[in-house]
């Protein structure tokens, strides 16, 4: 099974794509769930997107298939390995960000107003927020006893009480034992075990 040291890091390169040539695909029906995804977590696997919503894509080949017709609107940029068995890395782009505030009744705080795209160890710790993610979600519907409420990602950056250690993913849900919140903190191998103490040392704090 690939690991998400095999799927990310500087081993990826940039499709090129003739503009001249239309795409055969129709910009997809589901683009407002897919915008509201990548709004949240800007980088993300097909499989991400399909364990998301299985009720919008039974397989991955098809929710592979409606992103790209996102890619080929300008909404996803999408990055290729030279290994075909790799799967392709799927990224938000500004003109992305700024169609899913056209969809979104309150577009989310964590929306930028200019936005960078992740490179090299970057993408790597996204897509593994995104799979921490990812996962809590199928959770929550595998077991009714427990009750997602919210979740949160880029925008704790705007919360005070963050200021000095800014988890990577925050979600609150209702569980037999009452309301509560689990805050993540994804270690992607690209920090020292000295700076990887030190943030620890600030959570204890």
């Amino acid at each position: 099974m690939l690991t998400a040291h095999d799927i990310a890091g500087d081993q990826y390169q940039k499709p090129t794509r003739n503009p001249d040539k239309p795409s055969p695909l129709r910009y997809s029906k589901y683009a407002s769930d897919l915008l509201y995804f990548f709004a949240i977590h800007r980088v993300a696997l097909a499989s991400h997107v399909q364990r998301f919503r299985p009720d919008r894509f039974s397989t991955v080949r098809d929710a592979r298939r409606h992103l790209q017709t996102l890619a080929d609107a300008g909404d996803l940029t999408i990055l290729t390995y030279n290994d075909p068995r790799r799967p392709n890395v799927y990224l938000m782009t500004d003109q992305g960000f700024d169609r899913a505030s056209d969809f979104m009744v309150v577009p989310p705080e964590a929306i930028p107003a200019s936005y960078s795209e992740p490179k090299g160890d970057h993408i790597l710790h996204g897509l593994l927020i995104t799979e921490v993610a990812v996962s809590r979600y199928e959770f929550f519907r595998r077991h009714r006893t427990f009750t997602h409420l919210w979740h949160e990602r880029f925008g704790l950056f705007n919360i005070n009480a963050f200021t000095d250690v800014v988890p990577d993913f925050a979600h609150g849900y209702r569980s037999p034992q009452g309301d509560m919140i689990d805050f993540v903190e994804v270690l992607s191998g690209g920090r020292s075990i000295t700076k990887v103490k030190e943030k620890l040392q600030k959570w204890g704090d």
